[in-house]
């Protein structure tokens, strides 16, 4: 039988990003091994996959903690013998390719988007892009990115080559249009606007929190907020923090393992993220028929079609982003609707099975 490795941050995240994939490998006699943090509940019975629990996010600043992951995932990769490993996040990327100098198994590394590590300049990125200067451009490595900036960050610095690594863009993670379908936009008393995503700095949320202060007065608009205070990140938000920031038309929900209901029920999506892979969160706000107003960074304007299914801001701009929210709650609602109708169609290639595809054929035929 042939076997395929998966290795991520989280087991959480390839159940909600690459469950279709996992499928396909099954469904054509692969086993499927997860090296990843057992984050949510899993029946170890699971005869479809073995997972090894490696927790990667607790060890984020520890760097004690970060070599002891190093050395298991060293001995796990060693162990298993299997030549065929997806790796997905920085982390991993980073440590699999590092042990990958040694044991020169077939490499698949996804970015699904440059993360706070190298994002923000720092002793910590200029070392670890003179690492992955050596351990990135291996023959037997095929690296994935999710939109051309990316790919142009790591040829621009020379972190790969164009010639002698395999590199590609692919439109995302994909998502299931099955799943996040087009629901029709009611007409409301309140117009809603949301945040959904982590509560870290990079995500933007405190860009939100301040555009909340804009209309604090006003009983026919609401805000809400979705998703996790992680605080396995440095730039996370503290609760004290945001408390000061909720009121009446400001509500925070809490994690959502299910976003499709929340997406449905709101008018707009705001994405103050500063970078991105290719935001999921933009494209299953689409396919449910919202619009989205989001930041002009890599990974969400490869995405938007200005006044079409939605609007980009200037992310370093607070009053531009006011300016677009503002230009949204002057739109009519037939404008609205016809616009909802397009988020649909716009997102139609980044169907997952479209997606899905690509990985297995570099897996199966290369």
């Amino acid at each position: 039988m042939n076997k395929v490795v998966i290795i991520s941050n989280s087991l959480s995240n390839v159940f909600l990003r690459r469950k279709h994939l996992l499928d396909q490998f099954i469904n054509n006699n692969y086993e499927v091994i997860l090296i990843t943090e057992n984050d949510i509940e899993f029946n170890i019975n699971n005869k479809k996959y073995k997972l090894i629990n490696l927790d990667f996010r607790k060890s984020k600043t520890n760097i004690f903690y970060n070599m002891i992951i190093f050395f298991k995932l060293f001995r796990l990769i060693s162990k298993l013998n299997c030549n065929n490993i997806l790796c997905f996040q920085i982390k991993p990327i980073f440590m699999v390719s590092l042990i990958n100098l040694f044991l020169k198994r077939k490499i698949v590394n996804t970015f699904t988007g440059l993360g706070s590590l190298l994002i923000n300049k720092s002793f910590l990125r200029f070392l670890v892009i003179h690492i992955f200067k050596t351990t990135l451009r291996k023959k037997n490595l095929i690296n994935i990115f999710q939109n051309h900036h990316d790919l142009n960050y790591f040829l621009k610095r020379n972190v790969i080559n164009k010639d002698k690594n395999k590199n590609f863009v692919i439109n995302g993670s994909g998502i299931d249009l099955h799943k996040f379908k087009f629901t029709e936009l009611v007409q409301k008393n309140i117009t809603t606007f949301a945040y959904i995503g982590r509560l870290i700095s990079d995500k933007g949320i405190m860009k939100f929190l301040n555009l909340t202060k804009y209309f604090q007065n006003r009983k026919d608009i609401k805000f809400i907020i979705v998703g996790e205070i992680d605080t396995n990140n440095f730039s996370f938000l503290k609760y004290e923090t945001l408390k000061q920031y909720l009121s009446n038309n400001v509500e925070y929900f809490g994690h959502s393992n299910d976003v499709t209901k929340i997406i449905s029920s709101i008018d707009c999506l705001i994405m103050p993220s500063f970078r991105e892979g290719l935001s999921n969160i933009i494209l299953e706000t689409l396919a449910l028929g919202r619009p989205v107003i989001a930041s002009n960074v890599p990974g969400c304007k490869d995405i938007i079609i200005e006044g079409k299914n939605g609007y980009l801001f200037d992310i370093f701009d607070e009053k531009d982003l006011l300016n677009k929210v503002n230009d949204f709650l002057k739109i009519g609602m037939h404008q609205k609707k016809e616009i909802s109708k397009f988020c649909t169609k716009s997102v139609i290639k980044y169907d997952i099975n479209k997606i899905t595809p690509i990985y297995y054929k570099l897996i199966h035929e290369t």
